[in-house]
């Protein structure tokens, strides 16, 4: 075999285990039926990427909250239409063990349809009441999102579990759909 051959095929192994690896997680809400159906869900739901997983990728995004299962870490809301300019967002970390969680701010992979995406300059206009959350386990902690932002902007707050062993992490999005009267 051709030498030039031997760095195409690693790749392609590498890229079929990530793949194999992405679509073996399974998705699913941490409420029970009845919780969830006395939820108002606007139209869209469940897991994107505007509807699949992309193999970097690995979240659900739902109006009710966001769950990856078999981590048993949840946050909630999912998806927030906002009149006010804070909310509070709350992180659950069921696992075993202490769990520690990076939140960040970041602009969306796809927007609701009749807004826009937040520019950079009012990334800076979000504030977080914390970046790095320690979460004992079994537990459930909240914090804030401050932001002054004009109306049909939409932002996603990420929170990632730091302890997540492999190269590929799930990371479950809160969106902020900013909606003014």
């Amino acid at each position: 075999m051709d030498e030039n051959w031997v760095p195409i095929i690693i790749l392609l192994v590498c890229a079929s285990i990530l793949v194999f690896i992405v679509k073996g997680i399974d998705i699913e809400l941490p409420w029970d039926k009845e919780v969830a159906e006395e939820v108002l869900i606007p139209e869209s739901s469940v897991a994107d990427s505007t509807t699949q997983l992309k193999p970097q990728k690995a979240w659900a995004a739902s109006e009710v909250g966001l769950s990856i299962s078999g981590q048993d870490v949840w946050i909630y809301p999912g998806k927030i239409y906002s009149e006010s300019s804070v909310e509070t967002i709350k992180v659950h970390n069921g696992k075993d063990v202490p769990a520690q969680f990076e939140i960040s701010i970041r602009k969306p992979d796809y927007t609701e349809e009749g807004y826009r995406s937040i520019t950079d300059e009012e990334l800076n206009q979000v504030v977080l009441s914390t970046t790095l959350m320690d979460v004992p386990s079994d537990w459930s902690e909240t914090f804030e999102v401050s932001f002054s932002l004009p109306d049909k902007v939409e932002f996603w707050v990420s929170i990632v579990d730091r302890n997540q062993p492999g190269l590929v992490k799930a990371e479950l999005c809160s969106r902020i759909l900013v909606w003014k009267k």
